[in-house]
């Protein structure tokens, strides 16, 4: 259970994060730097941007949340180790395909606005053309 509560916690962090450093948000220009580098081949920095990989370093941030929120007692043991590589892939797996979904819809959404606005000029100007005296058949 408390893998599963680490689990949910990463994923709103790396989706926290990756929307935080989207166009037009807070931290649009360090999503960009970010970007820029990774395409310049520095690929070490799709573990801050990238959501399959970002999950990480943030399961790291997921248990200092958890020590401080008294999910996890704060101490040592070896369950962490083993349940370190767990939460690591199923944030992968949760936040990846959460946000390729997201992409996706958006997407559509975009293509179906466009499409919108085409048959609305293209229904307005038959209008105007059969309100000039245009008949078209």
């Amino acid at each position: 259970m408390i893998t599963i509560k680490l689990i949910g916690i990463t994923v709103v962090l790396v989706l926290a994060l990756k929307i935080v450093m989207s166009e037009d948000m807070l931290l649009e220009k360090l999503g960009e730097f970010f970007e820029k580098k990774v395409n310049e081949g520095n690929k070490i920095f799709d573990l801050f941007f990238c959501p399959w990989c970002s999950g990480t370093l943030q399961s790291i941030t997921a248990h200092f949340f958890a020590f401080g929120l008294g999910i996890l007692p704060f101490e040592w043991n070896w369950e962490l180790l083993i349940r370190w590589p767990l939460i690591v892939g199923g944030t992968s797996i949760i936040a990846g395909n959460i946000w390729n979904l997201y992409v996706t819809i958006n997407k559509i959404k975009e293509k179906n606005d466009w499409e919108a606005a085409y048959y609305s000029r293209l229904i307005a100007e038959q209008e105007q053309e059969n309100n000039n005296g245009h008949v078209i058949t």
